[in-house]
C-alpha cells in the first residue's frame, strides 16, 4: 500500500471510514463465505474434512484475535504502527494460495496461514469503531450496517460471475477488498486494549454471575447449531442442483434484510430490550432450520434466506449489547472476550466438526433438525433468565439517552 494511496482516505471523517471498512470487509466476506465450502469440495475434500478445515480456521479466530490484539497495543504504547493494515494486506495475498491447493493436508497448512492474518481484523475493527463511537456506542449499528450492504453486493456479483467464470473468482475479489481495507486502516483511529484486573480474577467473577454462565451456555449451543448449519448449506443447495447464482442470491437476500434490522438496531433494543431481543432470534434460528430440513428444491430456499436475516440481524446487535448490560462492574471487555471467544471459536469449531460429520453420514435434512434441537435447547437454557428480577430497564434508558 502506497503512501498515496492512504493518503486518500486521511480527509474522510472517522466514522465514515469506518463505515467504508465494514463495507469493504464485509464484502470480503460476501465473496468467500458462500461459496469457498463449493471450492474446498471442488478441491477434493468430503463434507466431514471441510468441517474439519472450518474448525481449524475458527480455532485461529481464536488465537489470533487475542494474539494480535495485545502487539497491537503494545504497538501504540511505543508509538509505532497499527497492526490491523497489517493484517489485512496479510489475508489478501494469503488465500490466494487456496487457488493452487488440493487436498486436506495443504488446504489447511493454508488456511493456518490465512487465519492467523484474518482471525484479528473484525475484533481490532470493532475496537476501533467502539473507541470512535465513544458514548455513543449504541449506534455501533449505524455503521456496521454498512457492512451487510458490502455482503449483498460481493454475494451477487461473485454468484453470477461464478456461473460463468467459476467459484475461484472470490479470490481476488476478496485479496482487492482487504487491499482497500487497508487503505482505511492506515488513517482509522485506533483503540487499545486494557484490562483492568487479573484474567484469573475476571474469569472467577464471571463464572459467579450465574446470569453470565445461564447465556454463554446458551449462545454455545446456538453457535453448535447455526455452524452445523453455515458450514454444510451451500454444499446442500448444491446437491439440489442450485448453482452459484442462486446460491449467492440466498446470502445476498440474507444479508439485505439485516440491513433495516442493524440500522434500527437502537429503536428495537430500546423498546423490547436486549434479551427479549435474544428470545425472539433464538426462536427463529429454530424456524430456520426446520425449514431448510423441509424444502426439496433449492429455490424453496430463497424464503427462507428473510428467515435468516431476520434471525441474524437481531441476534448479532442484540448479544453484544445483552454480553455488556449483564457483565459485572470493571469486566466488560472480559466479558466480550468470553463472549466472542464461545460464539467464534469454541461453539464454532465442535459445530463445524459436527455438522460436517453428520452431514457427510445422516444428511443435511436430518443434520439440520438436530441443529434445530440444539436451538431448541439454547432457548429453553436462555430461557430460565427471565427467572432473574433484573430487568432491561437501565439500558433502555441508556439507548434513549444516546439517541
Amino acid at each position: 500500500m502506497t503512501r498515496g494511496a492512504v493518503s486518500i482516505f486521511q480527509n474522510i471523517p472517522a466514522q465514515a471510514k469506518a463505515a467504508m471498512f465494514y463495507f469493504f470487509y464485509l464484502a470480503a466476506i460476501g465473496a468467500t463465505a458462500p461459496f469457498l465450502y463449493l471450492v474446498y469440495r471442488q478441491h477434493g475434500l468430503t463434507p466431514f474434512e471441510i468441517g474439519i478445515v472450518i474448525a481449524v480456521a475458527h480455532i485461529m479466530n481464536f488465537i489470533s484475535a487475542p494474539t494480535w490484539g495485545a502487539a497491537n497495543d503494545l504497538q501504540l504504547r511505543r508509538g509505532g504502527v497499527p497492526l490491523m493494515p497489517i493484517a489485512c494486506l496479510g489475508a489478501g495475498p494469503a488465500i490466494l494460495l487456496l487457488t493452487i491447493a488440493r487436498g486436506l493436508i495443504p488446504i489447511l497448512a493454508v488456511v493456518i496461514l490465512w487465519g492467523f492474518f484474518a482471525g484479528s481484523i473484525i475484533s481490532l475493527a470493532d475496537a476501533a469503531t467502539l473507541s470512535i463511537l465513544g458514548s455513543n456506542r449504541y449506534h455501533y449499528g449505524r455503521i456496521r450496517v454498512w457492512g451487510s450492504l458490502g455482503s449483498v453486493c460481493a454475494s451477487l456479483v461473485v454468484g453470477l460471475m461464478g456461473n460463468k467464470l467459476g467459484l475461484e473468482v472470490l479470490f481476488p475479489v476478496y485479496s482487492i477488498s482487504l487491499l482497500l481495507c487497508a487503505g482505511l486502516a492506515f488513517s482509522l483511529p485506533q483503540a487499545r486494549f486494557v484490562a483492568a484486573f487479573p484474567l484469573n480474577k475476571g474469569m472467577k467473577h464471571l463464572l459467579n454471575d450465574g446470569r453470565t454462565v445461564l447465556f454463554l451456555f446458551s449462545v454455545f449451543l446456538l453457535a453448535m447449531g447455526y455452524m452445523g448449519w453455515r458450514g454444510t448449506f451451500s454444499l446442500y443447495l448444491e446437491d439440489m442442483g442450485a448453482n452459484p447464482g442462486l446460491i449467492g442470491t440466498f446470502f445476498a437476500i440474507s444479508s439485505a434484510f439485516e440491513i433495516p434490522l442493524v440500522a434500527a438496531s437502537s429503536r428495537w433494543l430500546g423498546r423490547w430490550g436486549a434479551r427479549a431481543s435474544l428470545l425472539v432470534s433464538f426462536s427463529v434460528f429454530i424456524i430456520l432450520w426446520i425449514g431448510c430440513s423441509l424444502i426439496q428444491q433449492p429455490s424453496l430456499a430463497l424464503p427462507l434466506a428473510l428467515v435468516h436475516g431476520f434471525s441474524y440481524g437481531i441476534y448479532d446487535v442484540s448479544g453484544v449489547v445483552y454480553t455488556g448490560q449483564i457483565a459485572p462492574s470493571g469486566y466488560a471487555n472480559l466479558a466480550q472476550g468470553a463472549y466472542g471467544g464461545i460464539t467464534r471459536g469454541l461453539g464454532s469449531i465442535i459445530g463445524s466438526l459436527t455438522g460436517g460429520y453428520f452431514f457427510q453420514n445422516i444428511g443435511g435434512a436430518n443434520a439440520y433438525r438436530i441443529s434445530a434441537l440444539l436451538g431448541f435447547l439454547a432457548l429453553c437454557w436462555f430461557g430460565f433468565t427471565l427467572l432473574n428480577r433484573t430487568t432491561d430497564h437501565g439500558l433502555k434508558e441508556t439507548i434513549g439517552k444516546g439517541e
